[in-house]
């Protein structure tokens, strides 16, 4: 379960994601949004079946609104060609979930 305070900006990098690829992937295709527990965080990865990666990441406010909320959570960005099509794949840690255990009291 991911803690409140932080649905919000993960509710905004889905929205700018699939915006980006929407706008910028294909005419038609399907865009894949996931968000899976793997190795101890939650990954949300985004994936289409278009045009692949450009080769320059964009510079406009989508590509900077992403950017500062996933360092605001603490995660990474990464981009992978796909051999037809993106992914975009953010790694947050699992404190944002209440997926760690609590810290024993001493």
């Amino acid at each position: 379960m991911v803690v409140p305070e932080q649905a919000l900006s993960l509710g905004l990098i889905v929205n700018e994601l699939v915006t980006s690829t929407l706008k910028r992937a294909f005419d038609e295709g399907h865009v894949e949004v996931t968000l899976a527990r793997q190795n101890g965080e939650l990954e949300l990865s985004v994936t289409d079946n278009g045009k692949g990666c450009p080769q320059e990441v964009a510079r406009g406010l989508g590509t900077q609104l992403i950017a500062l909320l996933v360092d605001q959570l603490g995660g990474s960005i990464a981009r992978y060609n796909q051999q037809q099509g993106c992914r975009v794949s953010i790694s947050l840690p699992a404190k944002i979930a209440h997926l760690e255990k609590p810290d024993a009291e001493a």
